[in-house]
């Protein structure tokens, strides 16, 4: 059904949406081989915009668009009858409640009259909201376009530049990220959920998901916010209801963050309880972004791990190490990862070039997929 060159693709997605993630060097290598610089990137960062709106959705138990759901049925529930293979079948699950039968029935006929004459208005109420917060330029005034530029705007708001925002090379994705992790985790418009908690739910779910990368960038930004190294090590242990240094809509909102890590989440109605009993509707929906903000990053760290610590991070580390109260399990901060995205670039490098050397050999011109033609100039 799929040539190798999606096989390869479809490969890493299936990979990079389990928690924790195991992307390996071999998964880069594979795409580099199948997929230029430009066409890899877009693949990954689709995979981190996945990973953000289906931790939403499902932390959140959005209920799904009536749209939506007679395509999924359509194509997703395939009639498997008269066949001996087992296949798994989509279902809504907890996004359609079985009360909603007689609604989604009428619906589903207004639905079917109002695709006939507007085919366009078919479209996801989740996904318009989400694209219009990503193009609303109005937000991200603050975010410069230049990499440069983008690197000392991070320095000023989170005290370093994360070095898997600033490879990102398409300017629009770029910027986006930078705002939702610098505003959407670090902004402080709700008294309920400060910024250390938003920074300790994030360490938290760094630990569960054994991602070093994150787990000391967060630990630094709650370090940041006053969140004491003893208090770091309690939360690395998942050690939150017998200690006093916890409040109590911390340790919920702690748990909720344990609870809606894995996909699907396992938030049961017991802990639905005691979020909706402490915290008001926009906290709640502030968790939840914590969450999903967490999952984006989660994909582009897993896919492009820095060599080493940035400076200020590999400081912190090395404090962390040698303090009496911390016993936070760091990555050694002198020791170095492997470099995989220079390991990508040869892998592809060396392919282009056996590729015109073959090209040479038949007789045949190779020329490049992207020429930058000069206005006025003649075509060859």
């Amino acid at each position: 059904y799929y040539s190798y060159k999606e096989e390869v693709a479809l490969e890493y997605a299936k990979v990079v949406g389990k928690f924790p993630c195991p992307v390996t060097e071999s998964h880069r290598v594979a795409l580099a081989q199948h997929f230029s610089a430009r066409e890899e990137e877009a693949i990954v960062l689709i995979c981190a915009c996945t990973a953000y709106t289906g931790r939403l959705t499902d932390t959140m138990g959005l209920p799904i668009e009536f749209a939506a759901l007679r395509n999924a049925e359509t194509y997703l529930q395939p009639d498997v009858r008269g066949t001996s293979e087992r296949m798994t079948r989509w279902h809504p699950g907890k996004h359609l409640h079985p009360l909603d039968s007689d609604k989604l029935a009428q619906e589903r006929e207004r639905l079917l009259e109002v695709n006939a004459r507007n085919p366009a208005r078919n479209s996801s109420i989740l996904g318009r909201a989400f694209v219009n917060a990503l193009q609303d330029e109005k937000l991200k005034r603050d975010v410069p376009n230049l990499k440069i530029r983008t690197r000392s705007y991070l320095r000023r708001r989170l005290g370093f530049a994360p070095y898997y925002i600033c490879r990102i090379k398409n300017v629009f994705a770029r910027r986006s990220i930078a705002y939702a992790v610098v505003e959407g985790l670090g902004k402080q418009d709700n008294y309920e959920l400060p910024r250390r908690l938003k920074y300790m739910m994030c360490f938290r779910l760094a630990c569960l998901s054994q991602n070093d990368i994150l787990k000391a960038h967060f630990a630094y930004l709650a370090y940041r916010e006053g969140a004491c190294l003893m208090l770091l090590s309690l939360a690395e242990q998942g050690n939150f209801e017998s200690v006093k240094e916890f409040t109590k809509k911390e340790v919920v909102a702690l748990r909720l963050a344990e609870a809606a890590s894995p996909m699907p989440g396992n938030i049961d109605e017991a802990l639905a309880r005691r979020v909706v009993g402490l915290f008001k509707a926009s906290a709640v929906v502030d968790m939840a972004t914590v969450v999903s903000v967490y999952s984006l990053l989660q994909v582009l760290t897993a896919t492009y791990p820095p060599t080493r610590y940035e400076t200020e991070i590999g400081d912190f580390v090395a404090m962390a190490h040698d303090h009496v109260e911390s016993t936070i399990d760091f990555h050694d901060p002198k020791e170095e990862w492997p470099a995989w995205d220079s390991i990508s670039s040869a892998s592809r490098t060396n392919l282009l070039s056996i590729g015109a050397q073959e090209g040479k050999g038949n007789g045949v011109r190779n020329k490049p997929k992207f020429l930058f033609r000069m206005r006025g100039a003649p075509r060859s």
